[in-house]
């Protein structure tokens, strides 16, 4: 008994370990320049402004029409911390939450066969790292954590606060709760237990407040015009998980190899369903809800996971890592000859696409310029070219205030001084 507590410990120790380790270094080749010179980002401009006028109030607010709390109490926390190295300070904020996150994946009890490797293969996909390394996607990240109750064992300890702690987060991270709150009634209606009727309950009260706020906010983006073809979904969704295809490969090439990976995929699921269960369709669901969600809100033929709108490959690529990862966890040669297979061809494929970088831009340089003058316009960052970014005014008198309430480094008697 002691042996397997002593193990127990040590695997408890070693997974988190290793994942942060491991997220310190993939995050690093991934996005070098968000390392070396971390910055502000795309709609990270609407949580500044909401920030200046509210300040941790506007944890509350939406953003584009729903709440994502991870990347909001993480801008209120940075720049609280201190305004002038709110990138800094954002940037391992960011890599810490992604690091729980995996750990949460790793140790949660969910019925995913190898949790750790489930875990470790978010890391791997095959896109180009928009949604990695930048505080705007943690709501993306969140997101998974709204999965794992539903995937939650049904034997042993049920650990409620836990659970309920991660949907609750995950549900407040994305509207993809809205999509998730049906999965759960099915596993509610299988189940029949107290708990799956709680996360219900509660999966259908997050899924109502995202699905309120969306409609009540008048900036929220309208659903693209159905933009559906099977053809194209299966090139984009599965051959590009085997083979990210150029902007000059011909869509026959990928297609086709789209095409048997989801024929194997199918087969795999039908011949081994008694054994893969019920959590295993549950999380065929996921993917199968994260795709639709894409489809209503962009034209499939616009995104790439590496020209175009990677995020939008970011969870439907994750929960088809799962998928395959659990066939290969079927004690079967062939399921498992196949699993490592294909997930090795998608490591190797990310490789080709994984790293994104980005101009320099001088944050507190421009925040010193802002301090002495009554009005100023910050550059942010949109793709990561210095001569295309986005713009954020911001009054002097509000860098001033926002910088003398931070928490350190809060010295503004020089551009004070300079105003006089």
């Amino acid at each position: 008994m002691k042996s397997v507590d002593a193990k127990l410990r040590y695997q408890s120790f070693l997974s988190p370990t290793l994942i942060v380790i491991l997220t310190l270094l993939v995050l690093i080749y991934r996005r070098p320049d968000q390392f070396l010179h971390p910055y502000i980002w795309a709609e990270d401009k609407l949580d500044l402004l909401d920030f200046v006028t509210s300040g941790w109030f506007s944890i509350f607010h939406s953003l584009a029409g729903y709440f994502i709390l991870p990347t909001k109490l993480i801008f209120a926390l940075s720049a609280s911390l201190s305004f002038r190295w709110w990138p800094e300070i954002s940037y391992w904020l960011t890599l810490a939450f992604t690091a729980a996150t995996l750990t949460a994946i790793a140790l949660s009890p969910t019925q995913l066969k190898n949790r750790l490797v489930c875990a470790l293969a978010v890391l791997f996909i095959p896109t180009d790292s928009e949604v990695f390394a930048v505080s705007l996607y943690a709501g993306w990240w969140g997101t998974l954590l709204a999965v794992l109750p539903l995937l939650w064992r049904n034997e042993g300890p049920q650990r409620h606060w836990l659970r309920l702690g991660l949907l609750t987060l995950g549900g407040l991270s994305s509207p993809l709760i809205i999509g998730l709150a049906p999965l759960y009634a099915v596993r509610a209606w299988a189940l029949k237990t107290r708990v799956a009727a709680i996360d219900l309950a509660v999966s259908a009260a997050l899924a109502a407040i995202q699905a309120i706020s969306l409609i009540a906010n008048a900036a929220t983006p309208k659903p693209a015009a159905l933009d559906f073809s099977l053809p194209i979904l299966i090139d984009k969704f599965f051959g590009n998980y085997l083979y990210v295809s150029t902007a000059t490969t011909p869509m026959l090439y990928h297609f086709a190899f789209g095409l048997l990976f989801l024929g194997l995929l199918t087969v795999l699921s039908v011949r081994y369903r008694k054994r893969l269960g019920l959590s295993f369709f549950l999380l065929c669901g996921c993917f199968v809800i994260a795709v639709v969600f894409v489809i209503a809100r962009v034209a499939l033929s616009s995104i790439h996971p590496s020209l175009a709108g990677p995020r939008y490959f970011f969870l439907p690529f994750i929960f088809l890592s799962w998928i395959v990862m659990q066939l290969a966890s079927i004690e079967a040669r062939f399921p498992q000859l196949a699993g490592v297979a294909i997930l090795a061809i998608a490591t190797r494929n990310a490789v080709d696409v994984a790293q994104r970088h980005h101009d320099t831009i001088d944050w507190r340089a421009q925040l010193e310029s802002c301090m002495q003058t009554d009005q100023f316009t910050l550059l942010i960052h949109m793709a990561g070219d210095v001569h295309q970014p986005w713009y954020a005014g911001i009054s002097g008198e509000d860098c001033r205030r926002l910088i003398s309430q931070s928490w350190f480094d809060n010295n503004t008697s020089g551009a004070i001084r300079a105003q006089k």
